[in-house]
């Protein structure tokens, strides 16, 4: 035994057994010390005139443990009590509130400390009963076998349904792995800004990069007997105590593996040069460039060409110091993209666990709970997830961040995984949901919404897929009782997806249609990607196209949003850009193959559709078709006129490639009032300018108008075309200033699903960000 000791300051117990109804929760009060010596290393606990202790009784499903142990069954996995109370036994709980002392320092965090014992730390140890064992009975028998948390031996020695909990502040140490190809996706703006303006980069790349992850927090670590000899520890976010205005988790990250780095580095000047690190290497170090064969030369020019720099015109010393610049401005591009992807997406989910929700979850055995033991007690996770990711035969990791599996896939927006809030297949989805943490003592509050509008068909056909991430959460808990909206950071982020896909020419055609309205791509340079996908054309593959405002981007556009909003005839001529270049890609036209001679045809008239709304949705195409035939420089402008018309005796609006068909598609509603589209691009703009006024310095706008500008801006992401016109408008509001359209995130991805599974990402350099 651990040698942990209460002495009763009430000896007066209810002769009553456990499961009566008058006996009281808080049983009764006590002194706590403890006996021997403790087996941790870097951690001590005091027990002195500072401890509290206590014994509570728990004989009900309904019975409050106020340190988050015990609780009624809850089907949510994430939220299940360590100790599930029932009506058939009943539980004491030994309590005990003190100190520590702590020679460990932090890995990452930037403080000195893995607990800080100046917050206090909380023990307790659930003994599971009887109901009908009487309560002097059952702490006589208890009071000879306590139980302590800190002792590998009294975790082995729990019963089923028995628990022993930790509580403290300190640094959690964790580490996140996630595919390079998904730590690039919608990220590869630092890397495409090192090449001139225009030119495209396609980046193969695989393999995973592991990044290591500390975090300041409240958190609870639970032990129980997990049957069959094993132990289950469960880490959970706890309640937060005696935090400061300013505090907030905080994060700081550090490679677990800088070989990666380097690997992705060799895949970055691969795909600009053709060649790798090495190669590239060998010939810089040559005396000239005349020194060089004549295919060697070409390379050496071709690569710098796509850098801006004509090879033949530069002093030869002065290109290998280019060279050199390169290679170390990729790697440092490289790190802050890792650094920043799971940064941001470990801050997004982890602001959006609930108090109590699980972060990490396994089922040791003895051997491993006792090698594990002292870095569990520190909140150190990453032994355990080193070895838990090398066994994963061990079936060791329940749960872990939401997630069930420590390499993530399909990371995208701000998430570091499709977490249990995007469920892609099905239906129309559209979700704003507020997990809210309390500050108990100072009574103030920490929010962060889910906010996601999604559409997916089921069985992933034909039709598009789209989501749109909608970000909004605080970094620090609010200055005061109510939080308000301008204490949040935002972020936006919108992809379409296609999925089992066999890819060919003309499907490569219409996915980069999709790119270069969102200028992940230029209009001409569908040929570079077929080209970078060669020979694996035919093969099924899973492709993306991802647009990414953070919040930095967002604050920027939202006044230029808001001076549309005020201006109806400017706010209406950008919403018609946006909208014409949004129309759907039509293969059988060149004036529908290219978004330029998109807004040339249908600009005009979705500024007429603004005009008069009112119609019915067949009158919009004659005149569609007067304006395309009379636009003599557009290529088969007669043709297309015609089709505008209608064609074939099928009503015109029933062709959703139509101008009039898209009114048809997306305007109307059961009253067949075909006003839709234009009242969801008020109500867009509305929002923009909504959230714009909420920012604003000295306002004080409540953080429910969060909710609000959701529910209006999400309007305009329930079809396929708004959500490309959404992106469009943004990039239009951008691209008024350099500077804002060179820190726009956007990429194409194609990923292959037989063979090897090689990802290839795309994106257009905007400049350097």
């Amino acid at each position: 035994m651990a040698g942990l000791k209460f002495e009763l300051e009430n000896i007066s117990l209810p002769n009553k057994p456990l499961g009566h109804n008058d006996v009281a929760l808080e049983l009764i009060g006590a002194k706590a010390s403890y006996e021997g010596t403790q087996t941790l290393q870097g951690i001590g606990f005091t027990f002195g005139v500072e401890t509290r202790a206590g014994v509570e009784a728990f004989n009900a499903p309904s019975d409050e443990d106020k340190d988050g142990v015990a609780g009624p069954p809850n089907d949510d996995p994430m939220l299940a009590p360590a100790v599930v109370l029932d009506q058939e036994r009943a539980w004491l709980k030994y309590r005990v509130d003190t100190k520590a002392k702590v020679q460990a320092k932090a890995k990452f965090a930037p403080v000195s400390f893995k607990v800080d014992g100046n917050f206090g730390v909380v023990f307790t140890d659930f003994h599971a009963h009887d109901i009908h064992t009487s309560v002097g009975e059952a702490v006589a028998e208890d009071l000879t076998r306590l139980r302590f948390a800190g002792n590998p031996n009294d975790i082995l020695e729990l019963g089923q349904g028995e628990a022993l909990s930790y509580q403290v502040r300190g640094e959690l140490s964790a580490s996140v792995t996630l595919s390079w190809s998904d730590v690039f996706t919608a990220n590869l703006n630092a890397l495409s800004g090192l090449l001139k303006k225009g030119a495209a980069l396609a980046l193969e790349i695989g393999g995973n990069v592991t990044v290591s992850v500390g975090t300041v927090d409240d958190f609870r670590v639970v032990f129980l007997n997990g049957g069959d000899g094993k132990t289950r520890v469960i880490i959970k976010k706890a309640d937060a105590r005696k935090l400061g205005v300013n505090s907030s988790f905080g994060l700081t990250l550090g490679f677990a593996d800088p070989k990666a780095v380097k690997e992705a580095l060799n895949g970055f000047i691969k795909a600009i040069a053709g060649e790798e690190i090495a190669a590239i290497d060998e010939l810089i170090g040559q005396a000239s460039l005349s020194a060089l064969s004549d295919p060697q030369r070409k390379l050496i020019v071709a690569l710098f060409e796509r850098l801006g720099v004509k090879a033949e015109e530069q002093p030869w010393n002065a290109l290998q110091a280019k060279w050199k610049e390169l290679k170390d401005r990729a790697e440092m591009a490289i790190k802050q993209i890792a650094e920043s992807k799971v940064s941001l997406g470990f801050k997004y989910e982890y602001a959006r666990v609930k108090t109590g929700d699980t972060l990490l979850e396994v089922e040791l055995d003895e051997t491993r709970l006792r090698q594990f033991h002292n870095e569990l007690m520190l909140c150190d996770t990453e032994g355990l997830l080193a070895w838990v990711g090398a066994h994963p035969e061990s079936g060791a990791l329940k749960r872990y961040l939401y997630h069930k599996k420590l390499t993530r896939t399909h990371a995208w927006g701000f998430t570091l995984g499709i977490g249990p809030w995007i469920k892609i297949g099905g239906l129309d989805k559209k979700e704003l949901k507020a997990v809210i943490r309390e500050d108990l003592v100072n009574n103030r509050k920490q929010i962060a919404y889910r906010g996601v509008r999604e559409y997916s068909s089921s069985g992933f056909s034909d039709k598009d897929k789209w989501t749109s991430d909608f970000n909004a959460a605080m970094p620090k808990f609010s200055i005061g009782p109510e939080p308000t909206a301008a204490e949040f950071e935002y972020g936006l982020h919108f992809r379409f997806e296609w999925e089992e896909k066999k890819l060919s020419e003309g499907e490569i055609d219409c996915y980069v249609d999709h790119a270069c309205i969102w200028r992940a791509l230029n209009i001409g340079q569908a040929e570079e990607v077929k080209k970078a996908v060669g020979d694996r054309m035919g093969r099924k593959a899973k492709v993306s196209v991802d647009l990414k405002f953070n919040d930095e981007l967002l604050r920027k556009l939202l006044p230029l949003a808001a001076s549309l909003a005020n201006d109806q005839n400017a706010g209406n001529a950008a919403g018609a850009r946006a909208l014409a270049r949004a129309m759907p890609y039509w293969s059988i036209f060149e004036a529908r193959q290219n978004p330029l001679f998109r807004e040339v045809c249908y600009a005009p008239l979705w500024k007429f559709y603004f005009e008069h709304d009112d119609l019915f949705a067949g009158a919009y195409a004659p005149v569609a078709a007067k304006w395309i035939r009379d636009l003599t420089d557009i290529p088969e402008h007669q043709l297309l006129a015609t089709h505008e018309a209608g064609v074939g005796g099928q009503p015109v609006y029933q062709n959703p490639n139509t101008f009039a068909g898209q009114i048809y598609l997306n305007g109307s509603d059961s009253d067949n009032d075909y006003s839709v589209v234009h009242d969801c691009w008020k109500a867009f703009l509305d929002e923009l300018r909504r959230l714009n006024h909420a920012l604003a310095p000295g306002n004080s706008a409540p953080h429910q108008e969060i909710e609000k500008v959701f529910k209006g801006l999400s309007r305009f992401w329930s079809q396929s075309l708004f959500v490309r016109a959404a992106g469009a408008f943004l990039i239009d509001l951008a691209a008024t200033q350099n500077a804002l359209l060179s820190k726009l995130e956007r990429s194409m991805t194609v990923s292959l699903i037989e063979g090897e599974g090689e990802v290839i990402l795309f994106a257009t350099s905007l400049g350097s960000p």
